[in-house]
């Protein structure tokens, strides 16, 4: 580095800029919110959006949340007069479009509410067929619902709306249970989980971070200045994502984590190295200078490649992966211009007595185990590579054996509440979610539909698709109206439907759920289809039947299959695709690099051997033990392949720097790598492990894979790349090292 020299003459200045820089961003911090929507997990397909934003036009934006009632009181005077009640008061909650159950259907009819007779009420609503398919009451009549539509608003206003719903809920009387289940309990199921990953995973992570490093480096002036880095590239990366107006969700809020774990074993391994040099060079500036001579290039390429693997992330469809990809590439490309500017001026600025050879107990400990380990690798080479091999065999065995988890549903934990209540909705016979076919004709009279035939039509067709496995009810402009008329005194059924829309057309309470059927003009009609929380290869052939059946009524009509669940299914189709794009995208980019900075075939086809063990080594697990691959485990592949060649391009700075033949050379560079090879490898696990504690199943997964990829990397760096190396001829080291890290 030509301008260290200069940089370390001005390191005051090159400190304060670091400093100032840091404190600016952190404003941008108060910025950040959370934003857990389903918007925020559409896949960018322009057709499906343009599809999605045709249904809110004509439509209303309504989001659908079930209020989930049951217990011994239901079926009573009491628990019916709170059951009114609850759909009253809800549609007066600010942000609430309206309320639709049993006390808005039947109440008109009723010359009382509570019913006098409880058990004849009953019996009647069990067979009626709109408050069975509208998920009204259960099949068995153990629970009922209540469906709140809710407008379209910002994640605070949500919460907000949220909270005075539970105080509403809070006042059920005895016997009476009640739970929420849908889209927008869903959104705060996974807020309420960021927030324990913020306030109860980040820090204690940070604080057994400093007692591990404090622990080994046995100095407080080398446990800081890691520390000090990391806080300010934390501080100026967040604060420019909040500045930039970016929110977090359960994906994007890996990155803080992982730019904590990856700064700070950035900074192990400088640190660490400068500790070895320190004692025998004349003065702290020498040493710094001596330091980055050898570590200077592969801080550049372990940045360049970690970026890379995250980087590649930013090709997915899925908007929350992109994003994740787009500022860990930002945030590790800040961090290895400040690992190559800030943390050298800060290690030039050490003065007093260098650590006493107590605090450098471990650095000799973990020098003599890595040299003992390189050494037995390197006199078994033979059966340290058939090892590997086997091993990799049984493991890429496992990984075609991968499946794809897109229920939502087992995204929380077993007893979760939400868990709890979407289980109830499935044994009731209830859907919590929904798609929307949509038919279209044009505005001409004789094309309407809610002429009298059209109206049979729409009637059949529901009956049909209640009829597809997996659909829990299907609801149209023909069932609202039958399900009025059904209690009419006279008249043909026809005759009763038209009446039936006439008084819902005139009553001022009940027009808006006849707008959420069928538009003004009548020539748009939307069936909505409940279903319960199930992946898209359960769900996506029901949905395609279903439209097969509309387009089939109704070959004069376009159909449209839309909806805010079904665009969140989409996103989940997108996984696999995701994983397999930032893997091949990853592999080729670590390739081009390893070869550029190796100067030779062979050695990197090593290095690639080396690498890409721990990723087929996770993949496999994840294969034989039924570990799905879903919203944050798509990514592991991406993520371990490019943690894991760090400590590779690190050990072969070393490599390169030791002139002396290919076996003692090995040995050598694990002897003074092992020691940061150690510490960062459980830095990192550490990190990625706390992850496993959350309660949101993607996450824990994603962190214990992590920590097991990281722990896989750690033995083939320790074993497998001085057993490679051994192995090659003496030219190649040779191209090496002449190839100088260029």
């Amino acid at each position: 580095m030509p301008f260290l020299p200069a940089l370390l003459r001005h390191r005051r200045w090159v400190i304060a800029f670091y400093l100032a820089l840091g404190a600016a961003m952190l404003p941008g911090l108060a910025r950040i919110s959370q934003d857990n929507s389903p918007e925020v997990f559409f896949v960018r397909d322009a057709a499906a959006l343009a599809d999605f934003r045709e249904l809110e036009l004509h439509f209303g934006r309504a989001r659908g949340l079930r209020v989930v009632v049951g217990g011994d009181g239901l079926w009573t005077a009491a628990g019916l007069a709170w059951l009114g009640m609850l759909e009253q008061q809800a549609q007066q909650i600010h942000g609430v479009i309206g309320a639709a159950g049993l006390y808005g259907h039947h109440r008109w009819r009723l010359p009382a509410w509570p019913p006098t007779d409880v058990a004849e009420f009953r019996r009647e609503v069990l067979g009626d067929l709109l408050d069975r398919n509208a998920g009204w009451v259960g099949a068995d009549g153990a629970r009922a619902t209540v469906l709140v539509g809710f407008y379209k608003l910002a994640p605070d206003q949500l919460r907000q709306t949220l909270q005075e719903l539970d105080a509403l809920l809070r006042g059920a009387p005895p016997g009476i249970e009640v739970a929420l289940a849908g889209v927008p309990q869903l959104n705060r199921a996974m807020d309420e989980a960021l927030t324990q990953m913020a306030r109860g995973f980040f820090p204690p992570l940070a604080l057994l971070a400093v007692l591990l490093v404090a622990l080994v480096l046995r100095s407080p002036r080398h446990v800081a200045l890691p520390f000090l880095v990391v806080a300010v590239c934390l501080a100026t990366v967040f604060g420019a994502m909040g500045y930039a107006g970016a929110r977090v969700n359960l994906v994007t809020i890996i990155l803080a984590p992982l730019l904590f774990v990856i700064t700070l074993a950035t900074a192990v391994h400088v640190l660490l190295g400068f500790r070895l040099l320190a004692p025998h060079a004349a003065g702290t500036s020498r040493a710094v200078i001596e330091t980055y001579r050898i570590k200077a290039w592969p801080v550049v390429w372990t940045g360049a490649t970690t970026a890379l693997g995250f980087g590649s992330l930013a090709f997915s469809p899925a908007p929350p992966v992109q994003s994740l990809g787009v500022w860990a590439a930002a945030g590790i490309g800040f961090m290895t211009i400040a690992m190559l500017s800030f943390y050298p001026a800060l290690l030039a600025g050490i003065v007093g007595p260098a650590p006493r050879r107590r605090a450098l107990r471990y650095d000799a400990w973990a020098g003599d185990r890595g040299r003992a380990w390189a050494q037995w690798a390197v006199r078994r080479r033979g059966s340290v590579r058939a090892a590997f091999v086997l091993l990799g065999v049984v493991f890429l065995a496992g990984a075609l054996r991968l499946d794809v988890d897109a229920n939502l549903r087992d995204y929380f934990a077993p007893g979760h509440p939400l868990r709890v209540a979407l289980q109830q909705l499935d044994q009731a016979g209830v859907g919590a979610f929904s798609a929307d076919l949509v038919l279209i004709r044009d505005s001409s009279p004789e094309r309407r539909f809610d002429l009298p035939e059209e109206l049979a039509r729409l009637s059949e067709l529901t009956a049909a698709l209640n009829a597809l496995p997996a659909v829990a009810g299907a609801v149209g402009v023909a069932d609202l109206a039958d399900g009025i008329a059904r209690y009419a005194e006279s008249g043909a059924a026809v005759d009763d439907r038209l009446d039936a829309l006439k008084r819902v057309r005139g009553d001022p309470q009940q027009r808006p759920m006849l707008d959420y059927f069928l538009t003004r003009d009548a020539a748009r009609t939307r069936i909505t289809l409940f279903v319960p929380l199930l992946g898209y290869t359960e769900l996506d052939p029901v949905l395609e039947r279903a439209r097969s059946e509309a387009t089939a009524r109704f070959p004069d009509a376009e159909v449209v299959l839309s909806g805010q669940y079904p665009l969140v299914l989409a996103a989940q189709r997108a996984l696999l695709k995701t994983m397999v794009l930032s893997l091949t995208v990853t592999l080729l980019g670590i390739a081009l690099v390893l070869r550029l900075v190796l100067g030779s075939t062979r050695l990197t086809l090593a290095a690639m051997l080396v690498n890409v063990w721990p990723v087929v080594f996770v993949l496999g697990l994840m294969g034989w033990s039924g570990i799905p691959v879903d919203s944050t485990t798509v990514m592991i592949a991406a993520v371990v392949l490019a943690l894991a060649v760090d400590d590779t391009l690190h050990t072969l700075g070393y490599l390169r720097a030791v002139p002396r033949g290919r076996t003692p050379a090995a040995v050598a560079a694990l002897e003074r790598c092992a020691p940061a090879h150690l510490l960062t490898s459980v830095v990192l696990a550490l990190g990625f492990g706390m992850l496993a504690l959350s309660a949101f199943v993607p996450v824990a997964r994603f962190g214990g894979l992590s920590a097991l990829g990281i722990g896989a990397a750690l033995a083939a760096d320790l074993l497998l790349v001085p057993a490679l190396l051994a192995a090659l001829p003496a030219a190649a080291a040779a191209r090496f090292r002449r190839a100088g890290g260029r």
